[in-house]
């Protein structure tokens, strides 16, 4: 675990380099406050603290990157995290891309039935209190 979270600065510093933002503009965009909040940024590119984990997901999303990415050890391998993750919605990069769009609308519907069930649910409550 130790080595994992010793990624996340490697990580954060290369993934907010490589979008263009200084410290001072990414930690504007996700929200962190204080007197410096770029120095904050900083201690975490760094490492002398550790981003707390909805900082992270709220790092990614902001940058675009998966938030695994920030968490893997092997260099290669965040790479084709990063890549996987870019080309998902792309027909000619991913070759698993109708299966994914099939799983999406799958589970549109499987939503639209659980709301269905609870709304039955719902009124089959108030059905049996008033007549009774």
């Amino acid at each position: 675990m130790w080595n994992r979270l010793k990624m996340v600065p490697k990580r954060l510093k290369e993934a907010r380099e490589s979008s263009g933002l200084t410290q001072a503009e990414l930690s504007s965009i996700v929200g962190v406050e204080g007197k410096n909040p770029s120095s904050l940024i900083s201690s975490y590119e760094v490492g002398r603290s550790q981003p707390p984990y909805n900082l992270v997901v709220r790092i990614a999303k902001a940058l675009r990157y998966p938030v695994p990415y920030f968490y893997t050890e092997e260099d290669d391998v965040a790479f084709l995290i990063v890549k996987l993750y870019q080309n998902r919605n792309d027909p000619d990069k991913n070759s698993d891309f109708d299966a994914v769009r099939k799983l999406d609308s799958v589970k549109a519907e499987l939503e639209l039935a659980i709301k269905v069930i609870k709304d039955i649910s719902e009124l089959s409550g108030r059905f049996t209190k008033t007549h009774r």
